[in-house]
């Protein structure tokens, strides 16, 4: 290993932090992990960025390869930004999930573009990040117009790191209702509300943002001239080595965690439905990529009531779910995904064992996966990225029902941090090392138990 010639990569999930050094070779050699939280008190519930904050920079203090880091990227979720005014803050960094956002639905609605031109559907609270500045707008003038640089949530870390401000197009384009994937202009929203002005240039996730603050880098370890890039939104940064690596083929990647995000590659020629919660998000590229998505992290949990897996079978499992009707209806979530407008139950839950939850939550996020995925009408490979992956009962349950494509389940579990990784070494690329699953055809009861589930739901 030379001196200097790792990549940090600082993962900000909407539930977890991790801090990631990645070799030349783009193997991750080391990493750390802490709970993400956010702060209800306050004018409205708010991310705790200054925790967020002082947890990366302790953990790049504590790590014996910070000294050994050339690049350093960063990896977030969606629908977040950040106001900041000539002091910092202008307001706090509003949690998507605020319920009170709502108020202004109607106005909003009014104002915003046509889904046809920015392909971001209307979301529930504040996944639209213009709902989120219209209220905000709305609800705290002052501090609103105070604004200096609106920074999408990737750019306002890599702007404390450097002191240097931009916006890239992957979370500019990731159903915020501020940008026209298409035509890739912004929204007449973003500019009829002035927002457009606060944005700062629009720069490739590919390039660097300049050397790391001498403070920070002599205060927490990092070489003087460590390169900060851009960063980019997490399920894109998932994406980008599928990308490089398969130029011309059609295939999907399923990006799995807190949000379950089917994403079609090569398919231009979708029908995309609103009322669907279907969306185009933005590759790194700036090209638009048809995606359906739902919360199966949070749908997964609470199914399962939290339970772990046990030593059943699943095949006779589901044999049970079908001969007793157990059924878990859409959404458990309330954020998102093609039944979002629904409140979730399970059908005859009282025939349910606390041991078979956990079996029955893999098998609804393997059911809601293959639903998006035939809304996408994908009929290419099926490539499965992210936390799911280790669950087999999922990936048994989708190979099984995607029986006629080849699903793959990629080797490595840190898809979003090899490809922020990848943004920093575009010239050397490393091809995804993926593992192919078999159709298991143990599990005869499964196709029953969908049509009979997409019966109850479709009608």
């Amino acid at each position: 290993m030379s001196p200097a010639s790792l990549v940090a990569i600082f993962d900000i999930g909407k539930t977890n932090l991790k801090l990631s050094f990645v070799d030349a070779e783009g193997v991750m050699v080391d990493s750390m992990s802490a709970a993400n939280r956010t702060i209800s008190s306050g004018p409205y519930p708010h991310l705790d960025v200054d925790y967020i904050w002082d947890w990366f920079l302790q953990a790049l203090r504590k790590s014996k390869l910070t000294a050994n880091t050339q690049t350093i990227n960063v990896v977030t979720h969606g629908a977040t930004a950040v106001l900041v005014d000539d002091c910092g803050l202008a307001l706090p960094v509003l949690d998507y999930e605020h319920v009170q956002v709502e108020e202004i639905s109607s106005a909003y609605e009014e104002v915003r573009d046509d889904f046809a031109e920015t392909l971001s559907p209307l979301l529930p609270n504040g996944l639209n990040l213009g709902k989120q500045f219209f209220w905000l707008q709305k609800t705290f003038p002052a501090e609103f117009s105070r604004t200096r640089h609106i920074l999408l949530y990737p750019q306002y870390w890599t702007w404390r790191l450097t002191g240097n401000a931009a916006t890239e197009v992957t979370s500019l384009g990731c159903h915020t209702d501020l940008w026209h994937p298409t035509t890739k202009v912004y929204s007449d929203l973003a500019t009829a509300q002035g927002w457009t002005a606060l944005f700062p240039k629009i720069i490739s996730a590919t390039q660097s943002l300049g050397p790391v603050l001498p403070e920070i880098a002599k205060q927490f370890g990092l070489r003087p001239e460590a390169e900060v890039f851009v960063g980019l939104h997490d399920s894109n940064a998932s994406l980008a080595p599928h990308l490089i690596a398969r130029p011309d083929e059609k295939f999907s990647v399923i990006s799995t965690g807190t949000w379950i995000i089917c994403m079609a590659i090569g398919s231009s020629d979708i029908h995309m439905r609103e009322a669907d919660d279907m969306l185009a998000n933005v590759n790194f590229r700036g090209e638009p990529i048809a995606c359906m998505r739902f919360m199966g992290g949070r749908e997964f949990a609470e199914i399962s009531a939290n339970e772990q897996f046990g030593d059943e079978i699943l095949e006779d499992q589901i044999a049970n779910f079908v001969a007793n009707d157990i059924y878990p209806m859409p959404c458990f979530s309330g954020q998102g995904g093609p039944f979002h407008t629904r409140e979730g139950r399970i059908l005859g839950e009282s025939h349910l064992h606390l041991v078979d939850r956990p079996a029955l939550a893999a098998v609804y996020c393997a059911l809601m996966t293959d639903y998006c995925l035939d809304r996408l009408e994908v009929t290419g490979e099926v490539i499965v990225e992210g936390s799911f992956v280790n669950t087999s009962a999922y990936i048994r349950c989708l190979a099984r029902l995607r029986d006629k494509q080849t699903v793959y389940i990629s080797s490595d579990n840190t898809g979003t941090v090899s490809g922020a990784a990848l943004m920093a070494r575009i010239d050397h690329p490393r091809s995804p090392q993926l593992k192919r699953i078999e159709s298991d055809h143990a599990l005869l009861n499964l196709f029953d138990f969908r049509d009979n589930w997409r019966r109850q739901i479709l009608g």
